[in-house]
């Protein structure tokens, strides 16, 4: 049995030393340079294109809040006629989608702003301060956990959560589950950074706290934010114990699978952006 396990242990350790080679990056200079970039130091137009993606993050935030672009269908009267207190808007961190959306503003915000110092700190021939690598690992990981949640969300909601019944495909519907992730995705074959695979951890781990925060909001017996169910979304009743725990086993399943798929897709980046300059060398 020792045998058995100090072998599984040993292959595990080779797979991680494999999958971290494939990852090898300098982590200062990867947080604020394109892949694509062949010239030393910080692009003015990596300057740019982060601050507009940090914009339209935080444009779509905001108009998730104050649901600007929102229609709902006319025969979801509880959805038209709910009052806009405090309350409701409060409620509004409730839903999976918005945990998406505040990953997606609070990442782009710091590759905004890792850029932007880089770019102020190479102008003025001066060295990042220490602190610097604490915001660029943490951008990291936001990054990551942002693109794995965006896919898993906008799958999860166009698959299971969507009715027609309750409102059109508008405006805001469009930018919280389609305009979102397609930025990320562009976003992973443009950011210096790699997307590690052990990362897809973090993703899994905000997924079982908000299915604990769906629980101990069935248990305290809380509302929505239209006040007229108990549970946040159909899936998530958990007067149906057994079905929310099967769909939330699917969930982590989808999770983990497309952290593959996006380590698969960040691995053809990298062949592709070594051709380029093997070809351009």
């Amino acid at each position: 049995m020792m045998r058995f396990v100090r072998t599984a242990s040993s292959a595990v350790d080779d797979i991680r030393r494999a999958v971290e080679e494939l990852e090898e990056h300098s982590l200062e200079e990867a947080a604020v340079r394109s892949c694509w970039q062949r010239s030393p130091g910080v692009s003015w137009r990596y300057v740019v294109y982060r601050c507009l993606i940090f914009v339209i993050h935080l444009a779509i935030f905001d108009m998730s809040f104050l649901e600007i672009g929102r229609n709902f269908n006319p025969d979801f009267t509880v959805g038209i006629n709910a009052p806009r207190t405090i309350k409701f808007y409060m409620k509004w961190g409730l839903y999976l989608t918005h945990w998406g959306l505040v990953f997606n503003a609070v990442q782009s915000f710091l590759g905004a702003l890792l850029v932007l110092n880089a770019f102020r700190f190479q102008r003025a021939g001066s060295s990042a301060p220490s602190f610097f690598r604490t915001i660029a690992n943490l951008y990291h990981v936001l990054f990551v956990v942002s693109v794995n949640l965006s896919i898993f969300i906008a799958a999860g909601f166009w698959s299971w959560v969507y009715d027609p019944a309750d409102s059109n495909i508008d405006a805001l519907t469009l930018s919280e589950h389609g305009m979102c992730t397609f930025l990320l995705i562009v976003d992973l074959f443009i950011v210096g950074l790699p997307y590690k695979l052990f990362y897809g951890f973090y993703t899994t781990t905000v997924t079982l706290v908000y299915m604990c925060m769906t629980y101990v909001h069935h248990l305290c017996g809380a509302l929505d934010r239209f006040q007229d169910h108990t549970f946040l979304y159909e899936k998530n009743d958990w007067d149906y114990p057994r079905v929310v725990l099967i769909y939330y086993s699917t969930s982590i399943v989808l999770v983990l699978v497309f952290n593959v798929t996006l380590w698969v897709l960040y691995l053809s980046r990298r062949f592709l952006v070594r051709k380029f300059r093997q070809e351009s060398a």
